[in-house]
């Protein structure tokens, strides 16, 4: 552990996060520079990568998750028609598209300024973007790989029958 490492450690923020962290047992990297945790996570749809960045000054966190597959160029229209279909109407997060090489990611942040940062609302925002990801990311695919549109991929993600076998799978 560098003396870098150390003093992220000892930050509020960055203390909670990595308290979490340890307390599931989860391998992670500290990224000094970037003022940012790496670590992954297995989903039921793919592997994920997670990354949280901290602005202690702003007292803000983000949490993207992220995974190593890239939209074809061809596709990436639609893929992003997709992403902001999924994005309608969620109440916590977003999903966002890099048009520039097809990366896409979840996205969940928090502003605790004058405020508590617990290592419940880690677990939080872990689960609300693991679970939200993992619900979407197969009709991303079908879209981008399958030639399937992107109104009959959400409508086939966001069926009643879809959610009841999503919410069966996710962790309390």
């Amino acid at each position: 552990m560098t003396e870098n490492d150390s003093r992220i450690e000892e930050s509020p923020l960055f203390g909670t996060i990595i308290s979490w962290l340890k307390s599931e047992n989860w391998s992670y990297e500290i990224i000094p520079d970037k003022q940012a945790i790496r670590t992954g996570v297995q989903g039921r749809n793919s592997a994920y990568k997670v990354f949280f960045r901290v602005q202690e000054d702003k007292q803000q966190i983000h949490l993207f998750l992220a995974v190593e597959q890239k939209v074809p160029e061809n596709k990436r229209d639609e893929a992003a028609e997709y992403l902001m279909r999924a994005t309608w109407g969620l109440q916590i997060g977003n999903f966002e598209f890099d048009y520039s090489d097809g990366e896409f990611r979840y996205k969940v942040a928090y502003d605790v300024e004058n405020g508590r940062f617990s290592t419940r609302m880690v677990k939080n925002m872990v689960g609300i973007s693991l679970g939200t990801f993992d619900r979407y990311f197969p009709g991303l695919m079908a879209v981008t790989f399958a030639n399937v549109s992107p109104q009959t991929a959400i409508s086939q993600v966001e069926s009643p029958a879809s959610n009841s076998a999503a919410q069966d799978g996710e962790a309390s």
